[in-house]
């Protein structure tokens, strides 16, 4: 730790800014004399953009010198500064050597002089020369004396010791509400270490702004009272320390860290803590299961009446439930085997006792009844054993009790009547005919479960992640093995909807809302084909000769009546294109609006159509001869989903040419021929629901709005001999569709 000597003051200010630093003062402060203006060249402490200003400077010269040192010098002084002050850990005592070398070497660039250097090492201390130390450390001899009492960011930190310690000193307060706010604000805790100890000064603070108390209201004798008391308690902190590093001595680097968090809140307050588990190489873990143990003593000790009823709600996962029963009966045992010799209660002792020794024995005591921190098959299975019976006689006290009875019976009104309950040692378990099978006791006979406990919900928990998260089948199969939880579809279906990896794994993508309809797509009592909708598809080929070529179907859809028109675009060109569109619109009468893709050729077809009308309008031709213009807009570019109107459409043009052509050779009139086809048969597809009733309507047509009748007759034609192969080669096409 080190702290910048006058960091502001190695900043020099711009010099078409001094003027802001402008002052008065007397020559060597004789007041007498007329004061002259003076201009702070450098920035000043109390200036609102100092500390941002000498920052940037800081990281300014880390980043321009950064390839002349380690990469660790420049994250230093990037991460690891606060304004003027730097608090930096590392490993080993020869890395904080050279870092602090590196350091000084690197700050010095930008004019900056570290000092006040602090280590909890001595080796490092002895490296720095001593007018750069601390200021108490200076005089110390290193090998002897004791390293003293720092401020680090305004905690106190032991040097010696490597730990944090608090030493809170109370100036007196009026009994009122403003003077506990000062005294709760005078304590400065911001890494939460001391907050359970604030938290009851903070909640009677509360209770004083919700019974509307003035801020210099002198408070109740009882209120008074309670906050002398808390103020006392501030005593307890002269011993509390904790450690500054998160290992051990000698832990060596830990291969894995995980961060476990909790929190918990009321009406008056809230909490949050956040606990690290390190692993070293030789899978050494630090944390202290001793205090995991205890706590379960504790808490099996403060309530005897009913613990099976708290660790079941408490709880949220079935094993870490199975664990904690498994100790707390071996507590129970173990409680049992002490008055038996005699020895005063444990929870007696836990409650009042305030040594520490004689709660260490009593732990001892434990630890050598229990044979180690470890559990055994037999114990979680006896845990199990307890924890269902619980449930079972929680859930079906009356069925237990008549099944005790001789001879035994189940009432019909019962609800777990239709699977023939029996009692096998004190557990309700499944009946039936299979007690002479060979399969295992707990397939035969399952033992029954409520839908509604809480016991239930984290076995199907831990069922379902052992089957790797499976579905609902594969989840009740293993679980019906050895249990049947009534209707455990309903509680596998909730198991499932709950489960935040399933969910994550196999949940619905978003989905964008769409927007409104287009005017055209929704404009009544207008003509078919009046707002087209146009697109291309293809190729397909087409036989001349002994050679193929390509052709392009042009598909029109009248965007209110979903009415398809096709035509045969020779190629790809603006031409076949304007070609095309003069044939639709010639034999469907005239287009307002087309709208489609943004496809070059559609774009050259607007602008050619339009030159062609221009030369129209050149000729004169008579004004109600003249065309009206049509309007021809294009959906942005790579955004086909904007034409969702034609591209329906298209796929169900493509589903009609693959099931009739099947790969077959088909020449220009052919095509032609087919092409009509389809279109007859995609507009004599229905628009509203087919109905189940005979005597509704038929359902609306595109061909209903055509040709105010159903799908068209077509004539039976006159053929020549002479051309009976183009005869049969066009009742093959007909034939095909």
């Amino acid at each position: 730790m080190s702290d910048i000597k006058s960091m502001f003051h190695q900043v020099r200010v711009a010099k078409s800014d001094v003027n802001c630093l402008r002052f008065l003062w007397w020559p060597q402060g004789d007041t007498s004399q007329a004061p002259k203006e003076h201009r702070m060249l450098v920035h000043i402490f109390g200036a609102v953009s100092s500390p941002s200003i000498a920052t940037f400077e800081l990281q300014k010269t880390a980043s321009d010198n950064q390839t002349c040192f380690p990469p660790q010098v420049a994250e230093t002084i990037q991460h690891n500064f606060y304004v003027d002050d730097c608090a930096k850990s590392v490993a080993k005592e020869s890395d904080a050597i050279q870092l602090v070398k590196d350091l000084t070497a690197l700050c010095s660039k930008g004019g900056f002089q570290l000092t006040q250097w602090v280590s909890n090492r001595r080796t490092v201390l002895a490296s720095i020369p001593k007018e750069h130390r601390a200021k108490d450390i200076k005089t110390l001899d290193l090998d002897k004396d004791r390293l003293p009492i720092e401020r680090a960011l305004g905690l106190q930190w032991c040097v010696d010791s490597d730990n944090f310690q608090f030493n809170i000193s109370l100036s007196q307060k009026p009994h009122t509400r403003r003077g506990i706010l000062s005294v709760i604000s005078s304590i400065f805790d911001p890494l939460g270490f001391l907050a359970p100890l604030i938290l009851p000064a903070k909640q009677l603070l509360q209770e004083l702004c919700q019974r509307g108390f003035g801020w210099d209201e002198p408070l109740p004798q009882p209120v008074s009272e309670k906050w002398m008391e808390w103020t006392s308690s501030l005593e307890r902190i002269k011993g509390f320390n904790v450690p500054r590093c998160l290992k051990p001595k000698d832990y060596g680097v830990a291969s894995r860290a995980e961060l476990h968090h909790f929190s918990d809140a009321s009406e008056s307050g809230y909490g949050a803590v956040s606990y690290i588990r390190q692993v070293n190489k030789q899978e050494v873990v630090h944390d202290d299961p001793e205090v995991r143990r205890s706590a379960a003593v504790l808490t099996a000790v403060v309530n005897t009446e009913t613990p099976t009823d708290q660790l079941i709600s408490f709880f949220s996962d079935w094993m870490r439930l199975l664990k904690a029963v498994a100790w707390y009966l071996k507590l129970k045992r173990f409680l049992m085997l002490m008055v038996k010799r005699g020895k005063e209660s444990p929870s007696y002792q836990i409650s009042t006792c305030s040594n520490r020794k004689k709660v260490s024995i009593k732990n001892e005591d434990f630890r050598t009844y229990t044979g180690g921190q470890t559990l055994t098959v037999k114990d979680l299975e006896e845990a199990e054993r307890s924890v269902i019976t619980y449930t079972q006689r929680k859930a079906f006290p009356a069925e237990m009790t008549t099944l005790e009875m001789t001879p035994p019976r189940v009432h019909k009104s019962s609800r777990i009547c239709k699977l023939d309950p029996v009692l096998d040692e004190g557990i309700l378990r499944v009946g039936g005919r299979l007690h002479k099978s060979a399969m295992p006791e707990e397939t035969k006979h399952p033992c029954i479960l409520p839908k509604d406990s809480h016991m239930s919900i984290l076995l199907s928990r831990h069922i379902h992640e052992r089957c790797g998260h499976s579905g609902r089948n594969h989840m009740l199969s293993e679980l019906r093995k050895r249990y049947w939880i009534e209707k455990g579809n309903s509680v596998a279906r909730k198991v499932l909807s709950r489960c935040v990896v399933c969910r994550r794994m196999r949940g619905k993508a978003g989905e964008q809302k769409m927007a409104d309809l287009p005017l055209e797509r929704i404009q009544p009592d207008l003509p078919p084909f009046t707002n087209v909708g146009l697109d291309y598809f293809g190729p397909i080929e087409v036989r001349r000769g002994r050679s193929t070529i390509k052709r392009y179907g042009v598909l029109f859809t009248c965007m209110s009546s979903r009415a398809v028109h096709l035509e045969i675009a020779f190629s790809l060109d603006t031409d076949s294109c304007i070609h095309a569109l003069r044939r639709f619109v010639c034999r469907r009468g005239q287009v307002k609006h087309i709208r489609s893709d943004n496809g070059t050729n559609l774009v050259g077809a607007q602008a050619e159509l339009k030159k062609a009308l221009m030369s129209l309008n050149e000729r004169k031709i008579q004004d109600a001869l003249l065309p009206d213009g049509i309007e021809w807009s294009f959906n942005p570019p790579a955004a086909s989903h904007h034409g969702g109107v034609w591209e329906r459409l298209i796929r169900s043009v493509r589903q009609v040419l693959n099931s009739t052509l099947h790969q077959q050779s088909i020449d220009d009139e052919g095509l032609q021929t087919l092409f009509c086809e389809v279109e007859a048969i995609l507009n004599n597809r229905p628009l509203s629901t087919v109905s189940s009733d005979p005597h509704d309507l038929e359902p609306l047509t595109p061909n209903h709005i055509l040709l105010l009748k159903a799908k068209p007759v077509l004539p039976p034609g006159t053929f020549l001999k002479s051309k009976i192969c183009n005869v049969v080669l066009m009742f093959y096409c007909i034939s095909l569709v």
